[in-house]
């Protein structure tokens, strides 16, 4: 495992650096250039394709939700991004794949606590381009280690992950009495500056990825 990762960063390469308020990026690149073996799709981009579809399993379960790739390349959601909608957003509790055509009920955990929306009014999951919070990101990660070492199922602790989420929100100012408590609060409220500071390191044809000072 080690000799791989050591040849890895042998090869990383920093190039041009990024900067926006007090957040400065180095560029990095592999050389020589990776060669690429697999076509693969983020969640994202599938769904606004119109080649995947994220959405409740059966009548809904808290920890799971069903994915269909009708693309024709292996499709890629990555632990920790958010998918909104459905009876409650939901995070992705581990990095999936899944391939051209199949159909995988995914584990998640919930960070809406105060919703469970009724069938007739449940609307489709869409990716939020986003990822959850790293003390969320965190919580998810210890517990369903733990979980897949005790009962081999990619399970989480669903009260500690609401406690994460309701930590973010006050530490981001969007913690609301009057809301659902969804992370997604804090996204929409720091949106805007998140932007820019996105704008200003966007990635370029042969970056791999960011080195953050």
């Amino acid at each position: 495992m080690l000799e791989p990762i050591q040849t890895f960063l042998a090869q990383l390469e920093p190039t041009e650096c990024c900067q926006h308020g007090g957040l400065w990026a180095v560029r990095l690149a592999l050389h020589p250039p990776p060669t690429p073996v697999l076509a693969v799709s983020s969640l994202g981009a599938a769904v606004k394709a119109g080649v995947a579809t994220l959405s409740e399993v059966g009548n809904g379960e808290v920890g799971r939700i069903l994915v269909r790739n009708r693309g024709g390349t292996l499709l890629f959601g990555m632990a920790g991004e958010l998918v909104l909608g459905g009876r409650q957003d939901r995070v992705l509790n581990s990095s999936v794949l899944i391939a051209p055509g199949a159909e995988t009920a995914v584990h998640v955990s919930c960070v809406e606590p105060r919703r469970w929306c009724q069938m007739a009014r449940i609307q489709s999951f869409q990716p939020a381009q986003a990822s959850a919070s790293t003390t969320v990101r965190s919580a998810v990660h210890q517990t369903m280690v733990l979980n897949l070492h005790q009962t081999g199922l990619h399970s989480t602790d669903q009260r500690r992950v609401w406690e994460r989420v309701s930590t973010t929100l006050r530490r981001t100012g969007a913690w609301s009495p009057d809301d659902t408590g969804t992370l997604a609060a804090s996204m929409h409220r720091h949106g805007s500056r998140l932007d820019e500071y996105a704008r200003a390191c966007t990635p370029n044809a042969t970056q791999v990825g960011l080195a953050l000072f």
